[in-house]
């Protein structure tokens, strides 16, 4: 008789149900569908708000997960957690770096290729958010982005992640098991007190947009409604086995009214000033319906598309822009951004199928015996991993950007070959009419600061808003005083070098500020701040009390206050702010030159392409532009004998405005998008020395 024991036999494999939520899928693919819409085609013009979206679903799906392995193993493996996200975002983010880095490389001159690579090393370090707010940058105006700004968005949720499961334990031991149902209510007063700050900070404009305290409400919402019962599993916090379901009706409710606000808050986003709440808000209450509705046969056939598309939607977030920025370059049109947003979604599906998912499905070396010891003496790393985001994220908006790294391999421009001023505005004319091929290549290390004059350069005579006037040159007792903003600074060469020999000069300016006091009845458009700098630029010239004083206002400052008015009115409103200055100056029978403000244009130190050389860097003259110039020559025509006007910016235009190219006769007009080189201002000496009667200026 055989008592042998019975061979063993493996437990069938069963496979465990599938967790993930169709809802959270289709939800993703609606944010990335809405955000290159918007970033390839302009439209819809709420399109960015897919970025909340995002965030609503990272801070639902982390905080769903940490909460399954706190219920299944009583603990949250912080270790795991750090390595999983890690696995999961970087292996596809390194390669889209890689690839961006390399195309700029070989697409764009040094100093593009060095501002690109040190947004690389910003992006890697999960610190690109305040890396652009500390460049002061913004999103909606920006005209030559980084082809590496949407990491701004990954950043923020690096950042969530690296201190959220630390608070999120912290609040579960502090509940413990009898008080689990305290814990939504812990979260969603959480969510409340992030909301507060977001909205204490105003509406996420200008360098705002990327800030984290303005978005970390949106990632602790989504946390909330992971942490409800009614849209639960056994992986809730709350231990229930099954979710609390809400009567279908109350699900299709939920859906179609999240669904509806979603739509409204990208249809009313030009117009609205809190557009994401209605985003926000809406895509957490899709999360709170569930996904039943959308598992119906017939539903989930009409959002396969969609889902499909939610399924990839991270990879093809991070090739989609830089794709778009590239095609804009190499082919510009529609065709281009066509074929951008093909290869975005070929790579999209690559990446996902064989970068994403291999590393993401592999089993962790941590689970193998031999490494369990290794992997116990990592269990302080969770302490130290927020320690060093935080500490990378104060370090980049206090001390020093990271990225900053890269400017050390910034070249000082080459000394290009001196070129002889013009002779006279006819010379110039014809210089600016001939469509020159310079070495691009030369000339493209030349848009760097040290291109500037030096009184626009640190520790020169520009200061910003608040702080104390600096004066060069002359500060008492000055024949001539330069007042006004960079742009009037950037002038000073040309005018210094135009004046007679022997004559006293002084400069000082406050950056984007002018000396152009307001009239009354628009003086509340413009800052406290920008106004006390206002009135101190008076002060100076009162004090140093010239005979001549020189003033020029950039064409941004126009726009920016006066630009929402009818076109009419905004003009007249600066013909009499300006003769009001002039008036004010003319005191003691002072004499007044007004300059007009450069052309603004593309930024030259981003602009230029090893395919079209400076040629994108062109621009033409804009209608505010030429309403601010014809308002201040009719101030100073009203202004009488005692006040003069030189229209500086026709001399780097053609005659009809048409063209304002960045290089003119081999030499590098612009420095930025408005700053003139200090190689085009002296050029520019004969021509200004020629056209202004000096004698009867300086004459009191």
């Amino acid at each position: 008789m055989d008592r042998s024991p019975p061979p063993r036999t493996k437990p069938p494999r069963t496979k465990p149900p599938s967790t993930k939520r169709i809802d959270v899928e289709a939800l993703r693919g609606v944010a990335v569908a809405l955000v290159i819409a918007e970033h390839a085609l302009g439209t819809p013009a709420g399109g960015w708000l897919g970025v909340d979206v995002f965030f609503v679903l990272s801070g639902f799906v982390i905080t769903r997960s940490l909460l399954a392995e706190h219920v299944r193993t009583g603990r949250i493996d912080l270790v795991g957690f750090a390595v999983r996200r890690i696995r999961r975002l970087l292996p596809a983010a390194l390669v889209v770096v890689v690839v961006t880095v390399s195309v700029a490389a070989a697409l764009w001159f040094r100093p593009r290729f060095v501002s690109v690579l040190g947004d690389a090393l910003a992006a890697l370090v999960g610190t690109m958010n305040w890396h652009l707010v500390r460049q002061d940058a913004d999103y909606f105006t920006e005209t030559a982005a980084s082809p590496l700004r949407h990491f701004w968005s990954l950043a923020v949720e690096e950042q969530f992640y690296a201190v959220w499961p630390v608070l999120l334990l912290a609040v579960l031991a502090v509940c413990g098991r009898r008080r689990a149902r305290l814990v939504p209510v812990v979260v969603a007063a959480l969510t409340a007190v992030g909301t507060v700050v977001a909205v204490g900070a105003g509406p996420v404009t200008d360098s705002a947009y990327f800030q984290t305290w303005a978005r970390a409400w949106e990632l602790l919402l989504g946390a909330t409604v992971a942490t409800l019962p009614t849209v639960a599993t056994r992986s809730t916090v709350t231990a229930h086995p099954t979710p609390r379901a809400l009567p279908t009706a109350v699900t299709v409710g939920l859906g179609s009214v999240g669904a509806g606000g979603v739509i409204i808050g990208v249809l009313l986003a030009p117009v609205s000033p809190f557009p994401t709440v209605p985003v926000v808000v809406g895509t957490a209450l899709v999360l709170v319906a569930g996904d039943l509705q959308l598992r119906l046969t017939a539903v989930r056939w009409m959002v396969r598309p969609v889902v499909a598309l939610g399924r990839v939607s991270y990879s093809a977030y991070l090739w989609h822009w830089p794709l778009l920025v590239f095609a804009a370059v190499v082919a510009p049109g529609a065709m281009g951004t066509a074929a951008a947003v093909t290869v975005t979604l070929v790579l999209a599906t690559l990446s996902t199928r064989y970068v994403e998912e291999p590393l993401r499905t592999r089993r962790p070396v941590g689970h193998r015996p031999r490494h369990r010891q290794r992997l116990r003496r990592l269990r302080r790393l969770p302490l130290v991993v927020p320690a060093i985001v935080v500490t990378l994220s104060v370090t980049t908006m206090t001390v020093g950007d990271p990225a900053s790294a890269a400017r050390l391999l910034e070249r000082p421009p080459t000394n290009a070959p001196e070129r002889l001023p013009f002779a006279d505005a006819r010379a110039l004319r014809t210089a600016v009419a001939v469509d020159g091929h310079p070495d691009a290549t030369a000339l493209a290390a030349g848009a760097t600061r040290a291109s500037l004059p030096p009184a626009m350069r640190d520790g020169g005579c520009l200061v910003g808003v608040g702080e104390p006037l600096r004066t060069c040159g002359t500060t008492t007792g000055a024949d001539v005083l330069v007042v006004g903003d960079s742009t009037t600074v950037a002038w000073s060469p040309t005018v210094v070098g135009a004046l007679p020999t022997g004559t006293a000069i002084g400069v000082t300016g406050v950056a984007s500020c002018s000396a152009v006091i307001p009239t009354r009845a628009v003086r509340h458009r413009w800052s406290d701040a920008c106004l006390t700098a206002k009135r101190a630029l008076h002060r100076a010239v009162t004090a140093a009390d010239p005979r001549l004083v020189v003033i020029s206002a950039v064409t941004g400052e126009y726009r920016e206050h006066l630009g929402d008015l009818p076109a009419g009115r905004a003009a007249a409103l600066w013909e009499r702010s300006m003769a009001e200055t002039i008036r004010a100056f003319r005191r003691d029978h002072r004499r007044v030159l007004v300059l007009s403000a450069p052309q603004y244009g593309p930024d030259t130190s981003t602009c230029p392409d090893r395919i079209h050389g400076f040629g994108p860097c062109a621009a033409s003259v804009t209608p505010d532009a030429r309403a601010k110039r014809t308002s201040e020559a009719a101030a100073v025509r009203s202004s009488g004998p005692g006040a003069a006007y030189v229209d500086m910016a026709a001399w780097s235009c053609s005659s009809d405005g048409s063209s304002c190219p960045a290089v003119i006769d081999d030499t590098l007009v612009r420095v930025d998008q408005v700053h003139t080189t200090r190689a085009f201002a002296d050029r520019l000496v004969p021509v200004l020395r020629r056209a202004v009667d000096w004698d009867a200026l300086l004459r009191r």
